[in-house]
C-alpha cells in the first residue's frame, strides 16, 4: 500500500530540510512525496529540486503562488498512492508516524486513520491526544463532526495529521478560504463511516507565528460562520438531525461574533461584511431555525434575547 505525502511549499528554507529528513527517516517506505512549490521566492524551490534528484521518491512540483489550498489541491490531482498523507512544510514527523497509520487502517478497514499531535511553541511542547493512555477509538463522520464542534479540538479538524484512503479525496478539495482544514475534513467526515484515532503522538507541529488563526478565540468562532454555513448547504435533507445540529452551531457562531466584534482587532469594513453576512443567514434559515422541533427551546429563546437586545442597541 503505497502512501502519496502531499507537502505545501512557500518560503519554508529555514525549516524544509528538517521537514523533508523527517520523512526520509520513516520505518515504512513504500512512499511518494509530492513537494509542491507555492511560488516561493527564497531557496525552497531549489531545495525541493535537490531532494527529487537525490531520492526518485520525491517529486519537486512548481506552481504560480496561488495558497495552500491550490498547493494541496495540485498534490491531490497527481497523487497515485493508496493512501494521502498532508504535512506542512514546517512541520515534522516521528519515524513511525507512517507505519503506525498504515497498520492502523487494518488493510482497508478504517476510512481514515488519525493521531495525535505534539504542540511545538516558543517555550513550550505539549502532547495533544483524543484519550491520551488508551486504546485507538473508532467513530463514524457525523459523530466525529459533532464532536468538533462541541468541544473545538484541533484534533479533529487539521488535514495534517490523518492517512486518508485516496478514493475518498478524488473529487473532494480544497477551497481557498479560510479555515479551508475545517471545511475540507467536514465534508470528508460527511462521507466515510469508519475513522480510527490512535492515542499516540505522531506528528510534530510547530507554531513559527503564534498567530491568532491558531488560537480557539473570537477569530475562530467569526472566521467558520461562513465555513459551517457552505457546509450545511452540503448537508442533504435526508440528514434532518445533522442539520438542525448544525444550524444550533452556527447561530451560536453568529451570536458570541456579532457581541464580541466590538472588542476584536478585526477592522471595521471586514465586520460590517460579517454582519451582513450573518444577516443574510438569519434572514435565509430563521423560520426553519424557529420551526425545527429538533432546535432545543433554550436555542430559539436565546436567539430572540439577543435579537432583541441588538434592536435596542441599534
Amino acid at each position: 500500500m503505497m502512501v502519496s505525502i502531499i507537502v505545501p511549499v512557500y518560503n519554508s528554507e529555514s525549516y524544509l530540510r528538517a521537514c523533508l529528513k523527517s520523512i526520509e527517516a520513516q520505518t515504512f517506505r513504500d512512499f511518494e512525496v509530492l513537494l509542491i512549490d507555492d511560488g516561493s521566492s527564497d531557496s525552497s524551490g531549489k531545495i525541493c529540486d535537490e531532494w527529487s534528484l537525490r531520492d526518485s521518491r520525491f517529486k519537486s512540483v512548481h506552481t504560480a503562488n496561488n495558497g495552500v489550498a491550490a498547493a494541496r489541491n495540485r498534490g491531490l490531482d497527481i497523487a497515485s498512492g493508496d493512501y494521502v498523507f498532508f504535512l506542512d512544510s514546517d512541520d515534522a514527523l516521528v519515524p513511525e508516524t507512517l507505519e503506525h497509520l498504515v497498520l492502523a487502517m487494518d488493510g482497508g478497514k478504517y476510512d481514515i486513520a488519525s493521531s495525535g499531535y505534539t504542540f511545538i511553541g516558543h517555550d513550550n511542547e505539549r502532547d495533544m491526544y483524543l484519550f491520551p493512555g488508551q486504546e485507538p477509538s473508532v467513530f463514524d463522520g457525523e459523530e466525529i463532526i459533532r464532536r468538533m464542534l462541541n468541544d473545538g479540538e484541533t484534533i479533529w479538524y487539521t488535514c495534517w495529521n490523518k492517512l486518508i484512503q485516496r478514493s475518498l479525496v478524488d473529487r473532494l478539495r480544497f477551497e481557498p478560504i479560510a479555515q479551508e482544514d475545517f471545511l475540507f475534513c467536514s465534508e470528508l467526515y460527511l462521507n466515510v463511516s469508519r475513522i480510527i484515532f490512535l492515542s499516540e503522538s505522531l506528528y510534530r507541529y510547530y507554531d513559527r507565528q503564534g498567530s491568532l488563526s491558531k488560537n480557539i478565540s473570537y477569530i475562530g468562532y467569526y472566521k467558520t460562520v461562513p465555513v459551517l454555513w457552505k457546509l450545511y448547504g452540503h448537508i442533504p435533507e435526508s440528514r434532518r438531525r445533522l442539520r438542525s445540529f448544525l444550524l444550533v452551531k452556527i447561530y451560536r457562531r453568529i451570536l458570541f461574533s456579532l457581541y464580541m466584534a466590538k472588542e476584536s482587532d478585526i477592522p471595521a469594513a471586514e465586520r460590517e461584511t460579517h454582519r451582513n453576512l450573518c444577516k443574510s443567514i438569519i434572514k435565509e434559515s430563521r423560520k426553519t431555525f424557529l420551526t425545527d422541533m429538533s432546535v432545543p427551546l433554550k436555542e430559539k429563546l436565546l436567539y430572540i434575547a439577543v435579537r432583541t437586545f441588538f434592536r435596542r442597541r441599534h
